[in-house]
């Protein structure tokens, strides 16, 4: 039976930059005194999701796993610091954040922990398979 294949970048786009998303603007609420809203706005995601999340009543499928990683961690503080001071890194956010975690060999640990076996993705000619 042949395996089902998904690409990299549904997968990405899907499941990891949602999460990385909500990362970054906890971070954006805790560290650097955001409303809510403000940073909700300022990664285009939902203020309600953003609530929920901050205050426990949900927690995105995957977010745990991808948070494990010291490298992730880093790059939402980079993200975090980014908006904070102004620059327009949140429009080129999913890109500068795939060659990020490509280039740091985070793509098939996150994968993995996700339970996603690197067989059935097809990746794009820039990440290696």
């Amino acid at each position: 039976m042949d395996v089902v294949k998904h690409s990299y970048c549904e997968v990405f786009v899907k499941y990891v930059l949602p999460a990385i998303r909500l990362l970054i603007a906890k971070e954006l609420v805790e560290k650097h005194g955001y409303t809510q809203l403000e940073a909700a706005k300022a990664l285009g995601i939902s203020q309600p999701l953003l609530n929920y999340f901050l205050t426990g009543r949900r927690t995105p499928k995957y977010l745990l796993d991808i948070s494990k990683s010291d490298k992730v961690r880093r790059i939402v503080r980079y993200f975090a610091d980014c908006i904070r001071r102004g620059d327009k890194c949140a429009e080129t956010l999913s890109c500068t954040l795939c060659r990020i975690l490509k280039e740091a060999g985070e793509v098939h640990r996150i994968l993995n922990a996700m339970g996603i076996e690197s067989e059935a993705v097809v990746f794009p000619l820039c990440i290696p398979p």
